[in-house]
């Protein structure tokens, strides 16, 4: 949420992030990345 910002109703006390986000493992490598996802070296992402 922005800062300064009311927040939801259904939610006042949740944070920015969907309940559970902070608990929800880490995402898969991108595509664009080699396999292990330490592709960056030499495939950095074009924006």
């Amino acid at each position: 949420g922005a800062p300064g910002a009311p927040p939801p109703p259904q939610a006042p006390a949740a944070p920015c992030h969907p309940p559970g986000g902070a608990r929800r493992p880490p995402l898969p490598p991108h595509p664009t990345l080699s396999p292990g996802g330490r592709g960056l070296e030499r495939r950095p992402l074009t924006l």
